[in-house]
């Protein structure tokens, strides 16, 4: 009747991504796990009444996707009170990771990561998000180059170009050439 054994004692609760990738969640410290009846961690040879074979316990979620796929908004390290940890916080006067905005995002001129707004997303894959591309960094990886075509006939063009060299339509507007007259500067300015 000890914990090691007992279906009730957690040793890590882990997220499952359709890539295979496995994110830990919580793991136990060596030789320990939670008694989720208890709700502590205890030592693998202590034994309760409430012990009940099958374990030790792993929890798995499964989730679609890549990690970096799923985040979730939190306070903004940059910002935040010191006492929050989110996502796990402790501190017993937290406000929630929904209230939690510290002094530097409402501040004057702030331009943190989270551009004053006191949120960041929070990623399942450990990174920390900004707010200036909104954009996890595999995913500006995994984006497609803009090539720009001719909207006739669909050929490849370069960006600089004015006019395509196949059919001739113009991709771009260009601007008239505007004659700025020196001799009206010093009447309209003086």
């Amino acid at each position: 009747m000890i914990c090691r054994s007992c279906k009730y004692w957690l040793i890590r609760d882990q997220k499952v991504y359709d890539n295979d990738e496995i994110i830990i969640k919580w793991k136990a410290p060596e030789s320990q796990g939670k008694c989720t009846i208890l709700k502590v961690l205890t030592e693998w040879d202590f034994g309760c009444k409430k012990h009940e074979e099958g374990g030790p316990l792993v929890t798995s979620e499964h989730k679609s996707g890549e990690p970096w796929q799923h985040s979730i908004k939190g306070p903004c390290p940059d910002c935040k009170e010191p006492q929050c940890g989110f996502p796990e916080c402790t501190w017993q006067h937290c406000p929630g990771p929904d209230k939690c905005i510290g002094n530097p995002a409402l501040r004057e001129g702030h331009a943190g990561r989270c551009m004053g707004t006191g949120k960041v997303n929070y990623y399942d894959d450990g990174f920390i998000g900004e707010n200036r591309t909104c954009k996890h960094p595999k995913e500006i990886e995994r984006q497609k180059p803009v090539v720009p075509v001719c909207q006739r006939c669909t050929r490849t063009v370069a960006l600089d170009w004015n006019m395509c060299p196949f059919c001739g339509q113009r991709l771009r507007e260009i601007n008239e050439t505007e004659i700025i007259d020196d001799r009206l500067a010093g009447v309209i300015g003086g």
